[in-house]
């Protein structure tokens, strides 16, 4: 994978370092890894040399990993996974339930990376993998897996400008009182826990903002299908958030009980929080608008029918 720019009048005298890094987007980290993979009008070059007008830099990129070395770290795992779209760049994947995204210390095998390395594997290469957003293990829809860390850091800035869109299916508690709304709470790890969050007027804690849009009450199970929409990243946002008003999700044993409502009757339909990653569209690398779409799982269609 190579980056190229055209030098303008008006970046001319500039340091090439300087372009690469705000014109072609590369981070510092990044930055570090290239520095002696970037030319000028074809010639490796210093970066502290000056550019002029209709310079042409090129960045290489595929000598960042030691693909044998990370895939060493790692026990494939041979699990189809649930392709939605892929291209050079991105693989798109509707992750079931049930399934963590990356190995931990308590999940070292059978994640959703680990079942990644093997498709690639399968086709016989090997390929970097670097999730663009996560899901909590048994919330169910779209991970975007970049093929690049240049990929990754390209649309997880999109993210930071509110210009990577997300939009979940929840199943929450009771009936929502207005038809579309906000929720801005700041959420913060609970005390003594390393899993748990919850709301907080501190302002120290993290900034969150979660926008619903109520699609369907259902009066006989009392319950609320929502279009809900990220404005940022939480761990757990979407959960602590509708727990926070007194809808927490169906099925969610953590928070759910935190709010004090009985799930018992709810098990007989799904065994984990009514929360689906419906939707995600981005620009991608060559400026097009992408959308996402992970058809709904079998046990929210049967929660809803």
């Amino acid at each position: 994978m190579k980056l190229e720019y055209i030098v303008e009048s008006a970046d001319s005298g500039k340091m090439v370092k300087d372009i690469v890094k705000t014109k072609l987007n590369v981070s510092s980290r990044l930055y570090k890894k290239i520095v002696n993979d970037i030319y000028l009008n074809e010639f490796k070059c210093y970066t502290s040399n000056r550019v002029t007008e209709n310079d042409k830099i090129t960045v290489i990129l595929d000598n960042v990993y030691d693909l044998d070395d990370i895939y060493s770290k790692f026990k494939p795992w041979n699990h189809k996974i649930n392709i939605i779209y892929e291209d050079e760049y991105i693989l798109c994947i509707n992750k079931e339930k049930n399934m963590v995204c990356h190995p931990s210390a308590m999940h070292l095998e059978k994640t959703l990376y680990q079942a990644v390395m093997y498709y690639y594997i399968s086709q016989n290469k090997k390929v970097p993998i670097h999730f663009v957003n996560r899901l909590d293990k048994d919330t169910t829809g779209v991970v975007i897996v970049a093929k690049h860390k240049y990929i990754q850091e390209y649309l997880v800035s999109q993210m930071k400008e509110n210009k990577f869109s997300k939009k979940y299916i929840a199943v929450v508690y009771g009936k929502i009182e207005n038809e579309e709304g906000i929720i801005e709470k700041r959420i913060r790890r609970k005390e003594g826990s390393i899993i748990l969050r919850e709301v907080t007027e501190d302002e120290n804690a993290d900034y969150a903002k979660t926008g619903y849009k109520l699609l369907e009450y259902n009066k006989e199970k009392d319950y609320s299908i929502l279009q809900v929409m990220l404005h940022t990243g939480r761990t757990h946002q979407i959960r602590v958030h509708f727990s926070s008003i007194g809808h927490p999700l169906l099925g969610d044993e953590i928070y759910a009980n935190e709010s004090k409502i009985k799930i018992d009757n709810i098990k007989k339909y799904i065994n984990r929080q009514a929360l689906h990653a419906k939707e995600i569209s981005f620009t991608n690398i060559n400026g097009e608008r992408i959308k996402i779409e992970a058809n709904m799982p079998d046990d929210i269609l049967t929660l809803i029918q």
